[in-house]
């Protein structure tokens, strides 16, 4: 008797925990999600003296599970940073760059991280075609002037 007793608090128990995760639940995919994961764990708790008792060791199959460290997951977001960071400054001098009349540069950043995990922007490379070659000056005044930027001018032959 006291085990029916204790099945069917876990229904009503599962059913108060369901009808809160509805609730709080975003509108849209989670919800929806979020109702199917509800009735799966409701059917587990109806069916479940019918299966018998299942054991499952958590904490054998927790041990199998891989999770990065604190280290690598800075690693990995300070890589990300590092992309990011140079893609929009390419962005950036690019446009400068267009302003100026200059078209198809290369444009190579080069930074670094101090022990404070800072980003430091060292100085751009920028490869030109000969025939823009006449307009670096400006523009590499008007960059270094207003993004604080070290920038090098080099040209190439454009193929």
């Amino acid at each position: 008797m006291e085990a029916i007793r204790d099945w069917i608090l876990s229904i009503c128990i599962a059913a108060v925990a369901a009808s809160i995760v509805k609730i709080i639940a975003p509108s849209g995919g989670i919800q929806r999600t979020m109702k199917v994961i509800s009735a799966v764990f409701m059917l587990c708790i109806i069916i479940s003296p019918l299966i018998g008792e299942v054991s499952f060791n958590f904490e054998k199959e927790l041990d199998k599970v891989q999770i990065p460290s604190s280290s690598e997951f800075s690693e990995s977001i300070e890589e990300q940073t590092d992309i990011y960071t140079k893609a929009q400054l390419q962005k950036l001098m690019e446009t400068y760059l267009q302003k100026e009349g200059i078209e198809r540069a290369r444009i190579s950043i080069i930074m670094e991280r101090d022990e404070d995990s800072r980003i430091s922007i060292i100085k751009a490379d920028v490869y030109v075609e000969d025939e823009f070659l006449h307009l670096t000056e400006k523009a590499k005044q008007n960059i270094e002037k207003e993004l604080g930027i070290e920038i090098m001018f080099y040209s190439y032959n454009g193929s």
